[in-house]
C-alpha cells in the first residue's frame, strides 16, 4: 500500500513538473509590454541594427536584451549594456513606465550624446538594479531616483566626457534598500558637507565607489557608524585634507579599502590590524609614519599598497604571517634600516617557503641600507623585485637565482659590490634585468646569459665584458 501510495505521489510530481514546464515555455510577453517596448525602440538610434531581433510577438524569447517573468509574462530586463550589442543613442521615451514589472535596467557604455538621465526613471519604482555608467549623460543626476526604493544597485559612474553632477545629496538617503553605489568621476563638489553622513543612513550597504568625485572637506569623524555591512569603499583621488578615518576600523567586514590621493593627514593607524577580512589596502599617496607590527595580524592581505607616502621605519618581521599577500609596494618613502633577516609567522603558512603567494615585492626608492636576506631568494612565487635606489651593499646572494619566476629584477642605484655570481643568471622568464650604478665589478660573460631567453632589457655597468 506504502509502495502504490509513493509511486502515485511521484506520478503527481512529474507531471506537476511538466505542467509547468509547459506553462513556462508557453509563457507570451504582454501586449502592453511590447507595445511600450516597441515605442522606447523608436525613439533611439541604432545604426549597427542591433535591435533587428525586435520583431514578432513573443518578446520574451527571441527580443535580444529582454527578460521576462515565467509565469507573468512581465518584461523584468532589459540590458542593452554597449559591450555585445551596438551604439545607441536618441531620445529615452517615458514608455518604459509602462513596464509595470522592470526590475532590471543596464543602458551602459551607450553614447546617448548628453542628454540628461531622465526623471522619469524615478517612476520605475520595482527597479533593483540600475546601471547608466559611461553611457554619454549629462547635467544634473535627477532627484527623483530618490523614488526607488527597491534599488539595491546604482551605478551612473562616468569616466569620460560629458559631466554627471550631483548638487543635492538628500535623495539619496531615501534608497533604503541600497546594496551597491558607483558614482565615479561624477561631480559631487556642490553637495553639502553633510554628505558622508548621508550615506551613513543606508544601513545595508556593502560597495561604495566615490572616485575622482571631487569631494573636500573632513572624513575623519562620524559619531556612529551605521554602514555596518560595508565590504567596498573606494575614496581615491579627492582632495579631502582630513585626518586619516579611523571610524573605518569599526567596519570589520570590510574588504577592500581604497583612500590612495585623498590628501590625508596623519599616520598609518595601528588599529587596522584588527579588521581581519581585509584583502585590498591602498594609502598611496597620502600618509606619515611606520608600518605596525600588528600588520601581521591582517592575514586575510592580498594586496597592500602604501606607495609614495612619507613612511618611515623599517619593513616589519611580522609580513611573514601575511600567508596571501601577492603585492606588497611601499616604494617611494622614506623607509630606513635593514630588511629583517628573518620572517615571523611563516610557519602558519603550511608552505615551504615564505611568502607562498607574493609576486611583486616593490622596496624602491627608500632609504634601506644592509645586506639583502636570504630569504629574498625564497619567495618562490615572486615575479617582481624592485629593491632599486636605496642602500643595499655587500654582494649579490646566489639564492636568488632560485627564483625561476621572476619577469623584471630591478637592483639598480645601490652600493652593491662583487662581482655577478654566475648562477644569478638561470632565469627562465626574465625581461628585464637592472644592476646598473652600483660598484660590481668582473666580466660578464656568455655563461650569465645561457639561460636568459626572454630578456628584452639589460642595463649592468661593469668593468669588463666578454
Amino acid at each position: 500500500m506504502a509502495r502504490s501510495l509513493l509511486a502515485v505521489v511521484l506520478v503527481i510530481s512529474i507531471f506537476s513538473s511538466i505542467c509547468n514546464c509547459q506553462t513556462n515555455n508557453n509563457v507570451k510577453c504582454l501586449p502592453s509590454d511590447r507595445k511600450a517596448l516597441l515605442d522606447f525602440k523608436d525613439g533611439l538610434n541604432d545604426p549597427e541594427n542591433t535591435l533587428s531581433s525586435w520583431q514578432g510577438v513573443d518578446c520574451c524569447s527571441s527580443w535580444r536584451g529582454i527578460s521576462c517573468d515565467n509565469i507573468t509574462g512581465g518584461v523584468t530586463v532589459i540590458d542593452l549594456h554597449r559591450y555585445g550589442f551596438g551604439d545607441l543613442s536618441g531620445e529615452i521615451r517615458p514608455s518604459l513606465i509602462q513596464l509595470k514589472s522592470l526590475t532590471h535596467l543596464d543602458l551602459s557604455s551607450n553614447t546617448f550624446e548628453g542628454i540628461q538621465i531622465p526623471e522619469f526613471f524615478g517612476s520605475l519604482k520595482n527597479l533593483r538594479y540600475l546601471n547608466l555608467s559611461n553611457a554619454g549623460f549629462s547635467g544634473i543626476i535627477p532627484p527623483t531616483l530618490g523614488n526607488l526604493s527597491n534599488l539595491h544597485f546604482l551605478d551612473v559612474s562616468n569616466l569620460g566626457f560629458p559631466q554627471l553632477a550631483v548638487d543635492d545629496f538628500e535623495w539619496i538617503t531615501s534608497l533604503v534598500s541600497l546594496r551597491h553605489l558607483e558614482m565615479n568621476r561624477v561631480d559631487l563638489s556642490l553637495v553639502n558637507s553633510t554628505w558622508l553622513q548621508r550615506l551613513n543612513t543606508l544601513p545595508r550597504l556593502k560597495e561604495l565607489h566615490l572616485s575622482a568625485c571631487g569631494l573636500s572637506g573632513s572624513i575623519s569623524y562620524l559619531s556612529r557608524v551605521n554602514f555596518t555591512l560595508l565590504t567596498v569603499i573606494d575614496l581615491s583621488f579627492n582632495s579631502f585634507s582630513s585626518m586619516f578615518p579611523t571610524w573605518l576600523v569599526n567596519i570589520t567586514t570590510l574588504v577592500d579599502v581604497d583612500l590612495s590621493n585623498c590628501k590625508l593627514r596623519g599616520r598609518i593607524p595601528l588599529v587596522f590590524g584588527e579588521l581581519p577580512n581585509l584583502r585590498f589596502f591602498n594609502l598611496a599617496l597620502n600618509v606619515h609614519g611606520k608600518i605596525p607590527r600588528s600588520i601581521g595580524n591582517m592575514t586575510s592581505l592580498v594586496d597592500l599598497d602604501f606607495s609614495n607616502n612619507n613612511v618611515d621605519g623599517g619593513v616589519p618581521s611580522t609580513i611573514g604571517s601575511l600567508c596571501q599577500l601577492v603585492n606588497f609596494d611601499v616604494s617611494g618613502n622614506n623607509l630606513a634600516g635593514t630588511l629583517p633577516l628573518s620572517l615571523e609567522g611563516t610557519e602558519n603558512c603550511k608552505a615551504d617557503s615564505p611568502l607562498p603567494s607574493l609576486v611583486h615585492l616593490r622596496l624602491s626608492n627608500n632609504q634601506l641600507h644592509g645586506r639583502l636576506p636570504d630569504w629574498l631568494g625564497e619567495l618562490t612565487s615572486l615575479e617582481e623585485l624592485s629593491l632599486a635606489f636605496n642602500f643595499f651593499e655587500g654582494t649579490l646572494p646566489s639564492s636568488l637565482g632560485s627564483l625561476q619566476n621572476l619577469t623584471d629584477l630591478s637592483l639598480a642605484g645601490n652600493r652593491l659590490n662583487g662581482t655577478l655570481p654566475q648562477n644569478i643568471g638561470p632565469f627562465p622568464e626574465l625581461v628585464v634585468f637592472d644592476v646598473s650604478s652600483n660598484y660590481l665589478t668582473g666580466i660578464l660573460s656568455e655563461v650569465h646569459f645561457s639561460n636568459l631567453r626572454k630578456l628584452k632589457i639589460l642595463r649592468a655597468f661593469i668593468s669588463g665584458l666578454a
